[in-house]
């Protein structure tokens, strides 16, 4: 078959035929946009016109949206009248319909086996036959809204006047379509706002979620004609986002932000994403269409006031297309809408809760308020607290404060009866760390929190997901703590953190209430205990004196039964009355520390005892009451009577003798020659130093008993504490000279005078000097200083320091007790009546002595005499 090939092409149409077929088209066009003749009636027609004027076989029109996704076509061919959708989407991205939209101008095609625009049908009877081709635009209001195209088989059949005819017909059916699709997108527009309308009153309208929800998501399938949608939910804490909404096709369930291919991008931006089964798509991406049969996806995000709440998925299972800017903006708007709804439906979720809440906390309140009883309370703040969080497990522990452990007094739900004794360490766990920190805690996934511990997951068999737990404190300190696991939908927020904490801080005050009540009554009970036992008579009286109650033994001891007691005065117990019982004023000047009174006590038959009263005020009940233990001390004053007797005796039978014993020494060392007897006069010599000592000693005790029986001093004269110092050194030089020891004495310049004893200080000079020498070394050295006391200038201060081993602090009050020797000290001698004379001695003076550590180590003595009054002369 031989191919035409006209120099000028085939015959086209006359000038007065073409007139005509405008004529026809025109006609046809007035028919669609006067009478609202149906678009898919005419335009065949017109393509049947074309066809015919230009003698071709097969013919289509194409007709696209604003995104370039096909709207309407028409297709004659008399081969084959089907119209694959894949081979048309081809044309329309990468055929001659696509480069005429875009360069939107009109295309000759002589030969379409030659012209790469044209795409070939592998599946077309003539694919690999010659055909010439015209593609035409639609242009309206200066963009192609779509195109006509005509063939003839062989090449070279159109000419440019072909063209032109059909570009005229192109014009004049562009003029009305875009007239008609005006005219359709007012209708649609005003549809479409009549349904964000309704859709806006209902959505506003209605307070739940789910059914808000639902309405958003019929309305945006409704507007976009997509045959799938899932409203999801976004949780910051977890990451995670949740189906909300979703139709009955859809089978969505969480996933994490990091499973959804655009959710970060939507996140990032905040702004809606889309994407097409033939478009670049990561693998994830492709995944995720596939698994939701899309062929092309829409994702916008729901954007409140606090972040991204969630976002909306559409889906379009049936065509590959792109969603125009109109739906895009229709969906965002249905969006804002939503999110405005969803979140006055939170308020009032929230008001609602806090009403809610309000109630159940005021309910618990009352209850937990109205006992002491520690296990109802922490009953009573489970069973509340799991109707307002509705959780898996709920338990509350306490601590141990002798073990330092937390022990789980109390749970309800799955694995409560396991959990209930548990022990842990106060430092282990989520519970551990809210108790150490004495903050609450947050934790939406335990797998993440390296403070969670597997104890009470595994005492139980129950898996804690999430936990929520707040500290149980009082007064600053934490004593407890109360948790809950496993919220039963959702995940736990910081809301219900917060009640959690409202619910610990209403039991913490009744719970260390009730507490404080258990140790008062076991205290109570021990002290009953006690007071009962006690080896001492105990008295309780009020305030003003009169007998409350007494203890066993003290009926006993004054010979009164226990009901005879009460209601007396206490006084009446004792013969003479004292002064801390001589009025009301006395009786209020006891205070909590115990005042020591020795006094008598007339028992019932008559007898008078002697007792040490210790008096003390107490709190109890809310009330003061105090207490009088009488210590019997009866044996004590029998032996403190036959020591001063024997202290007498000892001193009377002993001065007389040793005063014949020195003078007869005296004279013997008058009779002897120390030349022709030197042995004689050492042991002569020998004789009379002991002769001394022992009479010093007689001294001494005579001294104490005189200062203990408080006699006042008699021999005080106004000196020089150089004079004394001197006195003692002088008294000591052969003993210094002898052991090698070195005394150095400083003294302050214009140093006051002293009104002493002198003999008796210059003895309390003498002992402490002889105490350092016990404990000092050959070569040692003792070192004397004076100077007004800093602290009160009415004294003056005298220290005298050694290089010892120095005193302990738990011997330095009891060396000055009479008789007392530091324990272990081996260089030490004599019997401890030293430096008890010097404490009386000094504090007869009105000054003090006490002992500490010597500057370099060593014992370090202290005590203050009073300045001399200044002498006035008449």
């Amino acid at each position: 078959m031989n191919e035409p090939t006209p120099s000028h092409g085939p015959e086209s149409p006359s000038d007065s035929v073409r007139l005509q077929t405008l004529y026809v088209v025109n006609n046809l066009l007035r028919l669609m946009d006067k009478d609202g003749l149906d678009i898919d009636a005419i335009l065949p027609q017109v393509l049947q016109t074309a066809m015919r004027e230009l003698h071709c076989q097969s013919g289509s029109i194409m007709i696209v949206d604003d995104a370039g996704n096909l709207e309407h076509l028409w297709h004659i061919d008399n081969n084959d009248p089907t119209y694959p959708d894949r081979f048309i989407q081809r044309v329309l991205t990468d055929g001659i319909a696509a480069w005429v939209i875009r360069k939107q101008q009109s295309a000759l095609i002589p030969n379409t086996l030659t012209d790469t625009r044209w795409l070939p049908r592998s599946d077309h009877p003539s694919v690999n036959q010659p055909w010439s081709a015209i593609c035409v635009p639609l242009l309206a209001r200066q963009r192609a809204i779509g195109v006509i195209t005509v063939t003839k088989p062989g090449t070279r059949q159109f000419t440019q006047n072909d063209v032109y005819l059909l570009q005229a017909i192109a014009d004049l059916a562009a003029v009305t379509i875009a007239n008609v699709r005006l005219t359709d997108d007012s209708r649609r527009r005003a549809a479409e706002l009549t349904t964000l309308i309704a859709a806006t009153l209902t959505v506003s309208a209605n307070l739940q979620r789910e059914e808000i929800l639902g309405i958003v998501r019929e309305q945006m399938v409704a507007l976009t004609n997509v045959q799938q949608s899932i409203i999801w939910s976004y949780e910051r804490q977890r990451q995670q986002l949740t189906p909300w909404a979703q139709d009955n096709t859809a089978t969505a369930t969480a996933v994490t932000e990091q499973d959804f291919p655009w959710f970060e991008r939507v996140l990032i931006q905040r702004n809606w994403v889309q994407n097409r089964q033939d478009g670049q798509l990561t693998p994830s991406e492709r995944a995720w269409m596939e698994q939701y049969q899309a062929k092309t996806i829409l994702i916008v995000p729901l954007l409140g006031v606090q972040g991204t709440m969630g976002v909306a998925q559409l889906v379009d299972t049936e065509t590959c297309r792109t969603f125009t800017d109109h739906e895009i903006s229709l969906i965002c708007t249905l969006a804002a809408q939503a999110v405005i709804a969803l979140e006055n439906a939170q308020l009032y979720e929230r008001a609602q809760r806090q009403l809610r809440e309000s109630s159940f906390l005021n309910q618990a309140s009352a209850v937990i308020n109205s006992t002491l009883d520690i296990q109802e309370i922490m009953e009573v703040l489970l069973d509340n607290t799991n109707k307002l969080l509705q959780v898996e497990a709920l338990s509350i522990a306490l601590l141990d404060e002798q073990k330092q452990e937390l022990v789980y007094e109390v749970a309800v739900g799955a694995g409560s009866k396991e959990i209930v004794g548990m022990r842990l360490p106060m430092h282990e766990g989520i519970a551990g760390w809210v108790m150490q920190q004495g903050r609450p805690a947050l934790v939406t996934d335990t797998s993440q929190d390296s403070r969670h511990s597997q104890s009470g997951d595994t005492r139980t068999g129950t898996k804690t997901r999430a936990i929520i737990c707040a500290p149980l404190q009082a007064q600053g300190t934490v004593f407890g703590t109360l948790q809950a696991i496993n919220p039963a939908m959702g995940s736990f927020t910081e809301d219900d953190l917060q009640l959690l904490v409202k619910l610990a801080n209403l039991a913490s005050s009744a719970l260390n209430n009730a507490r404080q009540f258990a140790r008062t009554q076991a205290a109570e009970a021990r002290y009953l205990g006690l007071f009962e036992d006690s080896i001492d008579p105990i008295i309780l009286t009020d305030t003003a004196g009169r007998i409350l109650e007494v203890n066993r033994i003290a009926g006993n001891f004054l010979g009164y039964t226990k009901e005879e007691l009460r209601g007396m005065d206490i006084a009446m117990l004792h013969p003479e009355k004292p002064a801390f019982l001589a009025s009301e004023i006395a009786l209020q000047s006891i205070q909590e520390d115990a005042q020591v009174h020795i006094n008598q006590v007339i028992t019932r038959a008559g007898a008078i005892i002697p007792v040490e009263v210790y008096a003390k005020r107490l709190h109890t009940g809310g009330a003061e009451i105090l207490q009088w233990i009488h210590h019997d001390i009866s044996k004590q004053v029998e032996l403190e009577e036959m020591r001063q007797e024997l202290m007498a005796m000892l001193i009377h039978d002993l001065q007389n003798p040793l005063s014949n014993i020195i003078t007869s020494l005296e004279m013997l060392g008058h009779e002897l020659d120390a030349l022709t007897n030197p042995t004689s006069m050492a042991i002569l010599e020998i004789a009379n130093r002991s002769s001394q000592r022992l009479r010093a000693l007689i001294r001494s005790l005579l001294d104490i008993s005189r200062l203990e029986d408080g006699n006042k001093l008699m021999d005080r004269s106004v000196l020089s504490p150089h004079q004394l110092i001197q006195e003692a050194r002088l008294a000591l030089l052969p003993v210094l000279q002898q052991r090698h020891i070195h005394l150095y004495v400083h003294t302050e310049e214009n140093l006051p005078e002293v009104d002493v004893d002198a003999d008796m200080m210059t003895r309390v000079l003498i002992n402490l000097l002889d105490n350092a020498l016990k404990f000092s070394e050959k070569e040692q050295s003792l070192t004397i200083t004076a100077h007004r006391d800093k602290t009160n200038a009415d004294f003056v201060l005298i220290r005298v320091a050694d290089q010892g081993p120095g005193i302990l602090p738990i011997h330095r009050e009891l060396v000055f007790d009479m008789f007392y020797r530091i324990p272990g000290k081996s260089a030490g001698k004599g019997i401890g009546l030293g430096l008890a004379f010097c404490r009386l001695a000094v504090e007869a003076h009105g000054g003090r002595i006490w002992v500490d550590e010597a500057p370099g180590g060593g014992a370090l003595f202290s005590f203050t005499l009073p300045v001399a009054a200044p002498q006035t002369h008449d």
